[in-house]
């Protein structure tokens, strides 16, 4: 007997998955980083948010939306699921996405209200665009609340944010008047504090926040115990 799998009740299911409206951004962030990006470029509308970067890009759109597919080779710590993009399942009622010479349509809205499963479109064949640009219509988050949190993400990553044109460089991830340690696995700095928090990172991307008497900051350089990737 082969293995089957029911389609429309897994995306509810991983719906469900990315309950969290803002787990997109993270998964927006992350992207550009894989792809190495030098920017990341946000703007915002109260009907739409266009998220582009300008890394290497996705030549092939089944990388993208074939589920628990992953094109990203060669990442030390991380191990991708395929199943990232779907977190745009909670992000909007629409998406656009064009890269390379295709692009896409996926209508989020009719997957859940008329359970249907005919909800994409590719279109390939297009002159060459560098880089990823995602559109989301209709999104659930406030222009305000997504500003927000991709600053909070884009905080010590890497590259530069512009939100609206507005320049976001990324702040040093070491306090150098604190405790600072690294070694192959790990890299922060700590020191005390009673009520203070230690933030931990994986890829200079915040995971959790545990309290421990201190503060301070620690990456994971490999993989992060709770954020498998």
């Amino acid at each position: 007997m082969e293995i089957t799998i029911d389609l429309l009740s897994h995306l509810k299911n991983m719906k469900s998955q990315f309950a969290s409206t803002n787990r997109w951004i993270s998964e927006m962030v992350q992207n550009a980083q894989r792809s190495r990006a030098k920017n990341l470029w946000v703007h915002l509308a109260k009907s739409h948010v266009t998220i582009k970067d300008d890394g290497k890009g996705c030549s092939n759109p089944d990388n993208l939306f074939v589920i628990a597919s992953s094109s990203w080779r060669g990442l030390e710590g991380e191990n991708p699921f395929g199943t990232g993009f779907y977190s745009l399942l909670t992000a909007a009622k629409e998406v656009h996405v064009r890269s390379a010479t295709w692009s896409g349509k996926m209508n989020l809205q009719d997957i859940f209200e008329r359970e249907s499963l005919d909800v994409l479109d590719i279109r390939q064949g297009m002159s060459f665009v560098p880089g990823f640009e995602v559109i989301l219509l209709q999104p659930e988050l406030s222009p305000e609340d997504i500003a927000q949190e991709f600053e909070k993400e884009c905080k010590y990553v890497d590259f530069t944010l512009w939100i609206n044109g507005e320049e976001h460089s990324p702040v040093s991830f070491l306090q150098q008047d604190a405790i600072v340690f690294e070694d192959d696995e790990i890299e922060g700095w700590i020191e005390p504090e009673i009520y203070g928090y230690v933030k931990t990172f994986h890829k200079r991307r915040f995971v959790e926040e545990l309290m421990h008497h201190a503060q301070g900051r620690v990456e994971f350089k490999k993989a992060h115990p709770r954020c498998p990737d």
